[in-house]
């Protein structure tokens, strides 16, 4: 019986290893744990473009009807100026799987909202690292948003 046992564990063993580390995490977790103050950067893959400093703040969080996690805020870009934006959330709690689309308070503001951030946001809550890329030319950026300090 213990020689049968041995294989079975290290079979377990390398499937767990194999799932990779994305861990699933329940939603209403991350609605209670969800920080609301973020900071970060984007930047376009464009190196002629600056880093953009930015800032985000989640006003209000909700699970949607599949399950996901549904949030919607302010944020900011300092591209030399100050550029505001709001934006909606979407974060799959079985994935971690991270969505952010961004629209402009005032049709002015030097912001492209044509796309998303697509990425991820780690077990912790403490990380999102998003590629957003532009739906009309295809241009991309990272943005990277750790919890305000």
């Amino acid at each position: 019986m213990k020689r049968l046992l041995i294989p079975i564990f290290l079979l377990l063993c390398g499937v767990f290893l194999i799932s990779g580390n994305t861990v699933a995490l329940d939603a209403d977790y991350i609605l209670n744990n969800l920080p609301r103050d973020w900071e970060g950067t984007f930047t376009w893959h464009d190196e002629s473009r600056p880093v953009q400093p930015t800032t985000i703040t989640v006003n209000e969080v909700s699970i949607d009807p599949d399950g996901n996690i549904f949030a919607m805020g302010d944020g900011e870009y300092d591209k030399g100026h100050i550029v505001e934006f709001t934006f909606k959330w979407s974060i799959n709690p079985e994935t971690l799987n991270f969505e952010m689309w961004e629209s402009a308070p005032m049709s002015t503001e030097d912001l492209e909202t044509g796309g998303s951030h697509v990425g991820e946001i780690n077990e912790d809550l403490d990380v999102i690292e998003a590629l957003w890329t532009t739906t009309s030319t295809g241009e991309q950026g990272d943005l990277y948003l750790e919890p305000e300090k």
